[in-house]
């Protein structure tokens, strides 16, 4: 599953200037209607909510730019991994027992 995350840089400018508000209407179509989007997520929130879901081995992967962030090393910059705090979505995998 996937979550944009929370943490992204754009939704901290949007936090800076009081702008980051939920749910909210990113688009819609006549056939669908609305899409809205209630909430988004950080890493933590995401496996935490997948293994409440019971998915087992759960893992994060970090995506930049449209890029699985193991592809460019983004993630693991600074010395700590305090890079993919800024990945601008993220996707949860897991298996059920």
């Amino acid at each position: 599953m996937g979550t944009p995350n929370i943490f992204r840089p754009a939704n901290i400018v949007k936090s800076l200037l009081g702008r980051l508000r939920f749910p909210v209407c990113i688009g819609g179509n006549v056939e669908i209607g609305d899409y809205v989007h209630e909430q988004e997520f950080h890493e933590y929130q995401l496996q935490i909510l997948m293994e409440e879901a019971g998915f087992i081995n759960v893992t994060i992967d970090y995506v930049f730019l449209g890029l699985v962030s193991p592809n460019i090393m983004i993630k693991d910059f600074p010395k700590g991994g305090f890079g993919k705090t800024f990945a601008h979505f993220l996707v949860g995998s897991g298996f059920k027992e």
